[in-house]
């Protein structure tokens, strides 16, 4: 099995959509990510958590606030990208607003 990265991107916009959201409407949300989790459990190494927005810098720059829309991560493995790409098919961090995305990235081995 290899490893994959899983980065979840949300617009600044759905953080202020999620913290307007009632308690009700949270928990029907987490409920979906529960039962995702539950459906592909044996292929989960770490189920990750959400981050909020961080910062980072380049080469002779200072650290400064993060332009990327990053706002969680999980671990998981596969035979190969596809199947990992068939296990996120389903998950519901893209339906939450139109504007969210899903990352995958094979980890490559060191030596």
């Amino acid at each position: 099995m290899k490893n994959f990265l899983v980065i979840y991107y949300a617009p600044t916009q759905s953080f202020e959509q999620m913290k307007q959201a009632s308690p009700e409407e949270r928990m029907a949300g987490m409920k979906l990510w529960m039962d995702w989790k539950a459906s592909h459990e044996d292929k989960i190494v770490n189920f990750g958590a959400p981050v909020i927005p961080g910062q980072d810098r380049s080469a002779n720059e200072s650290w400064k606030d993060s332009d990327k829309d990053i706002s969680g991560f999980s671990l998981v493995q596969g035979e190969n990208i596809e199947e990992v790409k068939e296990m996120l098919n389903d998950h519901p961090h893209t339906a939450y607003n139109p504007a969210c995305k899903i990352g995958v990235y094979e980890f490559f081995p060191m030596m």
